[in-house]
């Protein structure tokens, strides 16, 4: 349907979005490279994986699939998303409107500034696990911005 409302250039999709798995396979990378994804984001692993992959800056990485079929067939790029609290696509702190717990501060003209280096300084730590400049930085959580 996507091809056809939208032609090969945009009804395609190029990048697999798979945050909330629990658990992979060898055919994970696999399937999303024969779907045609350029590359996929995905964030379950155990948090010893995930701080020996940060301490390397190999939070993207090439997810070689099935042995038995050619590399393109089976390899893809993948981008893990770096978050503090497990499930990584959570807002930064203070990025988050809608949990009463833990309000963030409204913004207005004699906050703006303040919540703008908070920003900038959650994504320099997000960033930290990368080896280049670009950064997926997620916002919100499972069940946020219902009322956006």
């Amino acid at each position: 349907w996507l091809l056809k409302q939208f032609g090969p250039d945009l009804g395609r999709p190029r990048y697999g979005w798979h945050p909330d798995s629990f658990s992979f396979t060898s055919f994970t990378p696999t399937l999303f490279a024969y779907l045609g994804n350029d590359a996929v984001v995905i964030n379950r692993m155990t948090q010893e994986m995930k701080t020996t992959l940060a301490s390397e800056k190999s939070f993207e990485f090439t997810w070689n699939g099935s042995q038995y079929l050619p590399t393109p067939q089976s390899t893809i790029l993948a981008h893990i998303i770096n978050g503090k609290w497990g499930t990584g696509y959570e807002s930064p702190d203070g990025f988050d409107w809608e949990f009463d717990q833990m309000p963030s501060p409204a913004v207005n003209s004699s906050s703006v500034q303040a919540i703008a280096d908070a920003y900038i300084a959650a994504c320099v730590d997000r960033s930290s696990a990368f080896r280049h400049d670009s950064l997926l930085m997620p916002f919100g959580k499972d069940f946020r911005f219902r009322h956006a």
